[in-house]
């Protein structure tokens, strides 16, 4: 620490070797590196995009997802296609969108401290203490990842999300979450569609070569979304207009993401 502070103080003038970056009133932290500011302009949200949320959303959405039970969030990720990929597959650099979960869970690397009159997590906050060694925090991390782990069999897909061409796609993969969640998003009414053969060949008069089938339903209706996040574009306002056709009172301004 000595040998940074006198480094510091020949290339600055100051010798500071800890710097205050922001301060403020109230902290939202659920890991050592998640943190969001109340009253300030911390924003340590690593792993989630986040730039169309206002703070006051950004807030609202963190506070509801810490309060739930599974504590996730998930929503649709999107970045330019990589150099390999390119390589590989020819083409051009485009948008790739794909499913996401950003989990706001502990991460184990300290050891939270019951104390002796402890009774609920809503009581207050709790100290926490430095782990003994490595293995301790190897052994943590990893009794705290089973219940995220994914287990497989024939009737289950192979892969951990799915990924998106265009945002057609993503439109039709949240209509029918929508209409197939209990109760019914963006003011759908289920009774119009009541079984799953009747979702597919809605959508398939729509667009014949979609990829859908009963099951695959079924495994959207089992995933919980808290975002809906579907950008406006000429081929997904394009299906809305199509859903609307159906159903009149189809919430438009909640479907599409806010810019």
């Amino acid at each position: 620490m000595s040998e940074f502070k006198k480094t510091r103080e020949i290339l600055s003038g100051d010798d500071t070797g800890l710097e205050l970056k922001s301060d403020g009133k109230g902290m939202i932290a659920w890991t050592t590196r998640g943190q969001l500011g109340i009253e300030s302009k911390i924003v340590a949200t690593t792993g989630f995009q986040r730039l169309i949320y206002n703070k006051p959303d950004l807030l609202d959405l963190f506070i509801e997802t810490i309060n739930s039970e599974d504590k996730r969030i998930e929503y649709v990720q999107s970045r330019l296609r990589s150099a390999s990929d390119i390589y590989r597959k020819g083409g051009h650099v485009t948008m790739v969108y794909k499913d996401q979960i950003f989990r706001m869970h502990y991460d184990n690397r300290r050891l939270i401290v019951e104390p002796d009159d402890f009774k609920s997590i809503n009581d207050g906050l709790l100290n926490s203490l430095p782990l003994q060694d490595i293995d301790h925090a190897k052994n943590l991390r990893f009794i705290s990842k089973l219940n995220k782990t994914k287990l497989y069999n024939k009737q289950t897909s192979a892969g951990s999300s799915n990924n998106y061409s265009n945002f057609e796609d993503l439109a039709i993969r949240n209509f029918i979450k929508g209409l197939v969640a209990v109760p019914p998003l963006f003011n759908l009414d289920r009774s119009e569609l009541d079984t799953y053969g009747k979702i597919i060949d809605f959508i398939k008069a729509y667009k014949p070569t979609v990829k859908i089938s009963e099951q695959s339903i079924s495994n959207l209706k089992n995933r919980q979304i808290k975002w809906k996040s579907v950008p406006r574009s000429l081929r997904s306002e394009a299906f809305i207009d199509y859903v609307k056709t159906k159903f009149l009172e189809f919430d438009v301004e909640s479907f599409f993401r806010k810019k």
